[in-house]
């Protein structure tokens, strides 16, 4: 849910009136690395899952 409102006020603030999927990546990272606890990299691991992620065309 916080992601999808971080993205939301991400798109506003770009001045468009949609949220597309080049916003929910731009926050992405900031949004969820201080919930992933990992013995490596956290960043790493957030970066991987999103670029395995298929954007819709």
């Amino acid at each position: 849910r916080d992601l999808l409102l971080a993205a939301r006020a991400h798109a506003w603030l770009a001045g468009q009136d949609y949220v597309s999927a080049a916003d929910v990546q731009a926050v992405w990272l900031p949004c969820l690395a201080h919930r992933v606890v990992a013995a490596g990299d956290a960043e790493a691991a957030l970066m991987s899952l999103l670029e395995s992620v298929p954007v819709p065309a």
